[in-house]
Order: structure tokens, then sequence, then C-alpha cells
């Protein structure tokens, strides 16, 4: 796991995560929710990003060092979107 992030109000966690299950590249995006107790993938294919969250809590901006691209992840109640 890298890049973690707490959201403004503490109550979720974003973080990059790498992992190859049975060939299979699941690398990505999650988000963590601490009331819920659960994680779940927002993006796929996120590597070596700097991951900040917007002051409202309802963006997460995402700067790719290796690609050079920024992309912003619009979240919406209890679902997320990639823009």
């Amino acid at each position: 796991m890298t890049g973690a992030t707490w959201s403004p109000d503490q109550l979720m966690l974003a973080y990059q995560l790498k992992t190859v299950i049975n060939g299979v590249d699941s690398s990505g995006l999650y988000l963590y929710d601490v009331l819920a107790g659960k994680s779940i993938q927002i993006a796929v294919n996120i590597e070596s990003a700097k991951i900040r969250w917007s002051p409202s809590g309802k963006k997460l901006p995402l700067q790719n060092w290796m690609k050079e691209t920024i992309s912003i992840i619009y979240l919406k109640a209890n679902t997320a979107e990639t823009d």
C-alpha cells in the first residue's frame, strides 16, 4: 500500500494498492470507509500517483509521476466516478 491520505473529515482513507492475484493485476486506487469498515476500488491502473483530497472531501486529484498526467476523481454519496 502506498500513497495513503485521510479525507478532511477523517472518515475515509484513499490509498494505492498494487496486487496481482492469479496473474491478474488489480492495482488501483481504493477508498476505506471507517464507519462501514470496508474498502472499495474506485480506479484501476493507478500507480506512482500523488493523492490529495480537496478541502470539501468531494474530489481526489491525482498526479501520476510516471505518466505525467493529472486526473480528478469526483466522489458521490457511496459511489465514485472518474472524470
